[in-house]
């Protein structure tokens, strides 16, 4: 991982891209491995393409990762891993470590439905705040709900919101309205697996886009093991190319150990 002169701004930049983890831990748009023989159709509603991002969503109640993290804010780049677990319906947990062939962690974060906590253990600060937190550093209106659905493989924007369709020349195309909230998302003809999700948010002129690549085998489901995230915002943008291995679901439960000692300050 590279560090500044700064280790303290360097850190707090890290610290900020742990949203960045949060929201692509999933956009996972995974499908069944079942090969349908007769020819693909073509979707002309809006119900048939939701109903194929339902049917393709990981059905996992617990989840393990490795990412690969390779991230540029325009100033300055950082490379580094994390290891994820989930929990559907109760937490998100993560371990970030430089990207340098050993796991030294250097912080810890853990997301529930009501709050974001982080373990900053190179400045040995911990950091509590509300779920809301998500939504105001991140700039879109990210619940732990949405978290999830991202996960999972499901739509940002909730279901029963107004939907239309479109086609391109290699993909089906979905879109939802929500307020000032413009969601995107392409299918890949052949399989519907998401090809891109994307996110505008007309009110505050931000973009989030999501392009899944590298669809391999998790259990009876292909996940999208390469994922390019692109930000754009009148603040600056944020790029992101984000690399899974080892995703596994588990039927037991996982660890999620998070244990702040008295020498962490609070914040």
């Amino acid at each position: 991982m590279y560090f500044s002169a700064s280790p303290r701004r360097s850190i707090i930049w890290h610290y900020g891209s742990l949203w960045l983890l949060l929201v692509v831990l999933g956009a996972t748009a995974c499908k069944n491995n079942k090969k349908d023989t007769a020819s693909t159709p073509l979707p002309t509603s809006a119900e048939l393409l939701s109903g194929k991002i339902a049917d393709n969503e990981l059905p996992a109640e617990w989840l393990s990762a490795t990412l690969n993290i390779n991230a540029n804010d325009g100033s300055r780049s950082q490379s580094f891993a994390a290891d994820m677990r989930w929990h559907k319906n109760e937490a998100i947990w993560l371990s970030v470590y430089p990207n340098i062939g050993i796991k030294i962690e250097v912080a810890r974060a853990l997301v529930t439905p009501d709050s974001v906590q982080v373990i900053d253990r190179f400045n040995k600060q911990y950091h509590a705040h509300s779920i809301q937190y998500l939504r105001q550093l991140i700039g879109y209106p990210i619940d732990f709900n949405t978290l999830q659905r991202i996960m999972s493989g499901g739509r940002l924007l909730t279901p029963d919101t107004p939907t239309h369709t479109d086609t391109l020349p290699n993909a089906f195309v979905l879109m939802t309205d929500r307020e000032n909230l413009h969601e995107t998302i392409e299918l890949n003809r052949n399989d519907f697996t998401a090809a891109k999700i994307s996110l505008h948010d007309a009110q505050t002129a931000q973009q989030l886009d999501i392009i899944l690549n590298n669809y391999q085998p998790v259990g009876d489901r292909a996940f999208a093991h390469q994922r390019n995230i692109a930000v754009q915002s009148p603040k600056g943008s944020y790029n992101a190319e984000v690399l899974f291995s080892s995703v596994t679901p588990h039927n037991t439960a996982l660890e999620m150990p998070f244990n702040v000692g008295n020498k962490y300050k609070r914040q």
